[in-house]
C-alpha cells in the first residue's frame, strides 16, 4: 500500500468518524459521548503522530536539496577551475 492509498484511508476514516460523531451528538444519545469523546482524542493524537512524520520528512528533504545544491555548485567550481587551467 504506499503512501496516497495510506493518506486517503486516514482521510476517510477521520470523515466517517466525524459524520458518525455529528450523527450521534445531534441524536443526544449520552451512552456514546463518552465513547466519541476517546475517539476523537486518539484521532487528535493520531493527527499530532502524522504531523510529525511529514515535519520529520520535509525536513530531510530540505536537507537532502541543501546537499545537492552544494554538490551541483562544487562541480561547477571544479569545472570553471578545469577550463580556467
Amino acid at each position: 500500500m504506499n503512501i496516497d492509498s495510506k493518506s486517503t484511508f486516514l482521510f476517510l476514516g477521520g470523515a466517517a468518524l466525524g459524520a458518525l460523531a455529528a450523527y450521534a451528538l445531534t441524536r443526544e444519545n449520552s451512552a456514546l459521548k463518552p465513547v466519541l469523546t476517546d475517539l476523537m482524542a486518539g484521532g487528535l493524537n493520531l493527527k499530532e503522530k502524522f504531523q510529525g512524520v511529514v515535519e520529520h520528512a520535509k525536513e530531510n528533504l530540505d536537507d537532502l536539496m541543501a546537499e545537492a545544491e552544494h554538490a551541483r555548485k562544487s562541480r561547477e567550481a571544479t569545472a570553471g577551475e578545469t577550463k580556467a587551467s
